[in-house]
This record gives C-alpha cells, structure tokens and sequence, in this order.
C-alpha cells in the first residue's frame, strides 16, 4: 500500500503541474484520453480507493465552465460510491462498523458538501481552478507522506 500510495501521490503531483501551467485537453477530449482517464480512476481505486486524482485532472483539463466540470464530477462520483458499495457486500466487507461509520458522517459530509457549494456560487472560474488545484496538490503531498511513513516504519 505504501507504494501504491507514492505512486499515486507523484502522478497526482505531475498532472497538478501540468495544470498549473495550463495543459489543456480543450473543450471535447477524445477517446483515449477519455478512456486513459477511465483505466486510471480505475486502477487508483483498486490500488488505494482513490478514484479521484485521474477524475480532477481530466475535468481541470477540459475548456468547459466550471459549473459543469463541478456537476460532471459530482455525479460520477455519485456512480462510483454506488459500485464500490455493492462491491463491498458482494465481497463480504461491508461490516457493520463501516456501515455505522458511514451513517455517522453522511451529514457532516453534507454539511461540508453545502458549505462547499456555498464557496462555490461566490467564487469565479479562477478561483474554482486554484482551489482544485490546491486540493491536488494537497492530496498529492498527503498520500506521499503517508506512503513514505508507512515505508520508514517497515
């Protein structure tokens, strides 16, 4: 796992980079980066349950207002809780606990979901590209330190 999660953290640190100056996929990607980003998201969330980097990187990349990169992701993320769930019970790890868990933080998910989209109607094309590029950066920065502690401790 600490590897997966360097690997993750680099790659999510490059593709934060590339954004940062202006690496775009323009208004209508094609088929293979669409399916690039597909096996990515994909593998990410085999390796570590982290879907996510691929996704960002590619709605970041697109040259269509942020109000539907921001709606395209939340539905797909949507789909993809929805799957990983039923493969949870299908594998048998769907465990109480996690179910209680998940119950106990589904409304400060939501609490953080509406103050989100509170920022998000008061903010710019601008500031909605530098706050998802931090939130990648911190990410990337996050999942590196954490699978270079989990290495030190071996």
């Amino acid at each position: 796992l600490w590897l997966a999660q360097i690997v993750i953290g680099t790659i999510t640190a490059g593709a934060a980079a590339a954004l940062f100056f202006r690496f775009s996929l323009g208004p209508r990607p094609g088929a293979v980066s669409t399916t690039a980003v597909g096996f990515f998201a994909g593998l990410f969330s085999g390796l570590a349950a982290a879907p996510g980097p691929p996704v960002v990187a590619y709605f970041l990349a697109r040259e269509v207002p942020a109000r539907t990169k921001r709606a395209s992701m939340i539905i797909l993320f949507a789909i993809l809780a929805v799957f990983a769930l039923a493969t949870a019970a299908f594998k048998g790890a769907l465990h109480l606990h996690v179910v209680l868990l998940g119950l106990f933080s589904a409304p400060l998910c939501a609490g953080g979901s509406a103050l989100g989209a509170y920022f998000f109607r008061r903010g710019s094309e601008t500031s909605y590209r530098n706050v998802a590029l931090l939130a990648m950066v911190c990410s990337a920065l996050f999942g590196i330190v954490l699978g270079l502690s989990a290495w030190l401790r071996l």
